[in-house]
């Protein structure tokens, strides 16, 4: 036991106990650090009394489903932690008792805010990307080994009034319309590793 005392205080991840009567019967130093407290401030105190109430509700359902169904459950989502929002991945487990009777849950959060900010950055960029291109006065395109365009964009598109749907998805040459009929033989060049141009 000292062994699981000693990792549960060293760890990263916010690890705590929920009992069925929704006080917290444990949290780790990274838990009530999250809190800006000390676990032997947070320990015996009502769920509900340390989140706000959408969030504490979002965390009965999941507690509840533990204990009624005794099976782990997986979740993800945004948490107020006093002023701060974070992202929290979530696994809840059952603790039961001799008789098997679930008795409290089992928590390991861990906090992705720092990921899903770089992933919603990413996405954002793309999408600053993708405007810039299908706005260039020409035509962008890419394909995979296998001679299926994979992107497309570029102003010049309406010029033959086509759209990247009716290209990304398509092998070239099944494409029956200008500039990609005939681009078959100049992909299979290009994936050979010849450098080329043509008009």
């Amino acid at each position: 036991e000292a062994y699981y005392r000693v990792l549960t205080t060293a760890a990263q991840d916010h690890i705590f106990v929920v009992n069925r009567d929704d006080r917290v019967g444990y949290v780790n130093q990274a838990a009530a650090e999250q809190l800006r407290s000390t676990p032997d401030r947070v320990i015996g105190r009502l769920r509900t009394e340390i989140f706000p109430p959408q969030v504490a509700e979002r965390q009965a359902e999941n507690l509840r489903k533990v204990l009624t169904e005794g099976k782990p459950v997986y979740a993800e989502g945004k948490t107020m932690y006093l002023d701060r929002e974070v992202w929290l991945s979530t696994w809840l487990a059952p603790i039961p008792d001799e008789d098997g009777n679930v008795t409290a849950v089992l928590g390991l959060s861990r906090d992705m805010t720092a990921r899903k900010r770089a992933e919603d950055e990413l996405r954002a960029t793309e999408q600053r990307l993708r405007v810039v291109m299908s706005n260039l006065p020409l035509v962008l395109w890419a394909s995979n080994r296998d001679g299926v365009a994979t992107f497309c964009a570029g102003q010049a598109l309406q010029a033959v009034g086509v759209t990247p749907l009716e290209v990304v998805g398509q092998g070239f040459k099944e494409i029956e319309f200008e500039p990609f009929r005939g681009l078959t033989e100049h992909v299979r060049r290009a994936l050979a590793g010849e450098s080329f141009s043509s008009q």
